[in-house]
């Protein structure tokens, strides 16, 4: 685990495909998340279904580029997961998302370690952080 202060005036984008990656939203929440994704300056997203959570990150972001063919699959655990954002398209879009789930999804940034992972290897990870962090809080 590995955790840095956002600097939310930061506007400058660290490189890659400008995306957020969403997993687990109904199709209902995904029509607000696609107004979200345009208002916080992110460039595009891509929806995580049963099938592409089976892919490794950095084949969804180097080879997937829409959302054709997909299934809308709402799950308990909701992923936003993000690549080349600025930290302030980050928080832009995550204090709109907050407001559509009454889950509080599991978000995380791609990074070099992650690239190589499953999605879905991923979503067990960030479970297992969440888990460690409400021990810690306790």
């Amino acid at each position: 685990m590995s955790f840095q202060k956002m600097d939310l005036n930061d506007r400058k984008r660290p490189g890659g495909r400008n995306l957020v990656m969403v997993y687990g939203f109904s199709g209902f929440d995904m029509e607000k998340i696609t107004a979200t994704h345009l208002a916080s300056g992110i460039d595009e997203w891509l929806y995580i279904d049963d099938n592409r959570s089976e892919m490794v990150i950095n084949d969804l972001i180097e080879n997937v580029k829409d959302n054709q063919e997909i299934k809308f699959s709402p799950h308990k655990d909701k992923v936003v997961l993000f690549n080349g954002t600025s930290q302030y398209e980050l928080q832009q879009f995550l204090n709109q998302v907050m407001n559509i789930s009454k889950d509080r999804p599991l978000i995380a940034m791609v990074t070099p370690t992650s690239k190589g992972w499953t999605f879905k290897s991923l979503i067990k990870e960030l479970k297992e952080e969440r888990k460690e962090m409400k021990k810690m809080n306790k």
